[in-house]
């Protein structure tokens, strides 16, 4: 008894089966038919190119069109709906009207974030260095340490440095105490020779 081929459903005689035309035609029908649904090489081609052509070939992508200069910007308009924006149009919309913005190109390098302009030069940097030493050779060895505030519980809260002539050298300022009174910031004030002038603040963090 004859059978049948999985995808066409084409006739297979078996071996004693007699010859039979219109199985044969039968069968050339059915292949015919199925060639002629394939697409063509010319047909696909043709589909790929009419897709490349398309200004919106994907529903919900942005269109091509609207590229039509370089630095343009894309801006929603609305639910999935764009439009094209110059900078100063961003800008507009920012609230920076017609604010100056400073070239990349101004700085010295992007680790350091600092105008070229304003870049400190070693020069500066070495003339830094020498009056730090100036003043600091003018600074006397011995210091007379003295507690000139405390707090509720008589903690020391402030305790000052002075040279042997009297002048302020340094002030330590105690803050910031915690439930158990413990202070957790502690500043330290360095002053010039006069005793006067504030020349540094370092902040302390205290963690108990």
């Amino acid at each position: 008894m004859s059978t049948q081929t999985t995808n066409l459903q084409l006739v297979k005689p078996t071996v004693d089966e007699f010859y039979d035309i219109n199985i044969v035609n039968g069968n050339m029908d059915k292949i015919d038919v199925e060639v002629a649904a394939k697409e063509t090489p010319a047909g696909a081609q043709a589909k790929v190119d009419a897709h490349a052509a398309a200004d919106d070939p994907h529903t919900g992508y942005i269109k091509k069109s609207l590229a039509t200069a370089a630095n343009d910007f894309l801006v929603a308009s609305g639910a999935g709906a764009f439009v094209k924006k110059t900078l100063a149009e961003v800008k507009t919309i920012l609230g920076l009207g017609t604010a100056a913005y400073t070239n990349s190109t101004a700085y010295a390098t992007a680790e350091q974030g600092t105008k070229a302009d304003n870049a400190a030069t070693q020069a500066s940097v070495d003339a830094h260095l020498a009056e730090f030493a100036t003043v600091k050779a003018k600074t006397y060895t011995n210091y007379n340490m003295t507690v000139t505030a405390t707090d509720t519980n008589g903690k020391p809260i402030q305790t000052q440095y002075k040279r042997e002539d009297a002048t302020l050298y340094l002030q330590v300022d105690a803050s910031n105490a915690d439930a158990n009174g413990y202070y957790q910031t502690i500043a330290e004030r360095y002053y010039d020779i006069d005793g006067v002038t504030l020349l540094n603040t370092v902040t302390w963090t205290l963690v108990y």
